[in-house]
Protein backbone atom coordinates (compact mmCIF):
# COMPACT_ATOMS: atom_id res chain seq x y z
CA UNK A 1 0.00 0.00 0.00
CA UNK A 2 2.71 2.45 0.94
CA UNK A 3 4.70 1.96 -2.25
CA UNK A 4 1.57 2.54 -4.35
CA UNK A 5 0.85 5.77 -2.48
CA UNK A 6 4.47 6.95 -2.72
CA UNK A 7 4.33 6.69 -6.51
CA UNK A 8 1.80 9.52 -6.53
CA UNK A 9 2.42 11.52 -3.35
CA UNK A 10 6.21 11.67 -3.06
CA UNK A 11 7.72 15.16 -3.32
CA UNK A 12 9.45 14.22 -6.59
CA UNK A 13 6.60 12.10 -7.96
CA UNK A 14 6.08 12.26 -11.70
CA UNK A 15 2.56 12.06 -13.03
CA UNK A 16 2.28 8.59 -14.56
CA UNK A 17 0.77 7.83 -17.93
CA UNK A 18 -3.02 7.74 -18.03
CA UNK A 19 -2.99 3.93 -18.23
CA UNK A 20 -0.69 3.59 -15.20
CA UNK A 21 -2.69 6.22 -13.34
CA UNK A 22 -5.91 4.33 -13.88
CA UNK A 23 -4.24 1.13 -12.66
CA UNK A 24 -2.90 2.89 -9.56
CA UNK A 25 -6.29 4.46 -8.91
CA UNK A 26 -7.98 1.05 -8.98
CA UNK A 27 -5.26 -0.37 -6.74
CA UNK A 28 -5.59 2.43 -4.19
CA UNK A 29 -9.38 2.18 -4.20
CA UNK A 30 -8.98 -1.53 -3.45
CA UNK A 31 -6.62 -0.75 -0.57
CA UNK A 32 -9.14 1.69 0.90
CA UNK A 33 -11.95 -0.85 0.53
CA UNK A 34 -9.84 -3.34 2.51
CA UNK A 35 -9.00 -0.80 5.22
CA UNK A 36 -12.56 0.37 5.87
CA UNK A 37 -13.71 -2.73 7.80
CA UNK A 38 -10.43 -2.81 9.75
CA UNK A 39 -10.89 0.80 10.87
CA UNK A 40 -14.54 0.13 11.74
CA UNK A 41 -13.61 -2.90 13.84
CA UNK A 42 -10.86 -1.03 15.67
CA UNK A 43 -13.04 2.03 16.23
CA UNK A 44 -15.84 -0.22 17.48
CA UNK A 45 -13.61 -1.31 20.35
CA UNK A 46 -13.32 2.26 21.61
CA UNK A 47 -15.86 3.62 24.10
CA UNK A 48 -18.98 5.28 22.72
CA UNK A 49 -18.60 9.04 22.81
CA UNK A 50 -14.81 8.74 22.43
CA UNK A 51 -13.46 11.43 20.08
CA UNK A 52 -11.03 9.11 18.22
CA UNK A 53 -13.90 6.64 17.67
CA UNK A 54 -16.12 9.40 16.31
CA UNK A 55 -13.35 10.69 14.02
CA UNK A 56 -12.48 7.21 12.72
CA UNK A 57 -16.10 6.42 11.93
CA UNK A 58 -16.56 9.80 10.26
CA UNK A 59 -13.54 9.06 8.08
CA UNK A 60 -14.97 5.65 7.21
CA UNK A 61 -18.17 7.34 6.07
CA UNK A 62 -16.19 9.80 3.99
CA UNK A 63 -14.13 7.01 2.45
CA UNK A 64 -17.23 4.99 1.59
CA UNK A 65 -18.78 8.05 -0.01
CA UNK A 66 -15.71 8.68 -2.15
CA UNK A 67 -15.46 5.05 -3.18
CA UNK A 68 -19.08 5.10 -4.31
CA UNK A 69 -18.40 8.04 -6.65
CA UNK A 70 -17.12 7.53 -10.15
CA UNK A 71 -14.35 9.65 -11.64
CA UNK A 72 -15.65 12.69 -13.51
CA UNK A 73 -15.78 12.28 -17.28
CA UNK A 74 -12.63 13.49 -18.96
CA UNK A 75 -10.40 13.11 -15.91
CA UNK A 76 -9.57 9.46 -16.48
CA UNK A 77 -9.44 9.11 -12.70
CA UNK A 78 -6.50 11.46 -12.84
CA UNK A 79 -4.70 12.98 -9.91
CA UNK A 80 -4.78 16.72 -9.60
CA UNK A 81 -2.98 19.22 -7.46
CA UNK A 82 -5.27 21.00 -5.05
CA UNK A 83 -5.17 22.96 -1.84
CA UNK A 84 -7.06 21.50 1.10
CA UNK A 85 -8.12 23.81 3.88
CA UNK A 86 -5.15 26.12 3.42
CA UNK A 87 -2.72 23.32 4.25
CA UNK A 88 -0.84 23.74 1.00
CA UNK A 89 -0.64 21.59 -2.12
CA UNK A 90 -2.23 18.18 -1.81
CA UNK A 91 -2.47 15.61 -4.58
CA UNK A 92 -5.89 13.92 -4.66
CA UNK A 93 -6.85 10.72 -6.41
CA UNK A 94 -10.34 10.70 -7.86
Amino acid sequence: MRSAVRRLLAEDAQLPSLEKLETLTLQLRGHIALLIPEVETTAGCLPKGDVPRYCALACVGEARGKLSQQARPGTGGAARNDTAGGLGPVRWIE
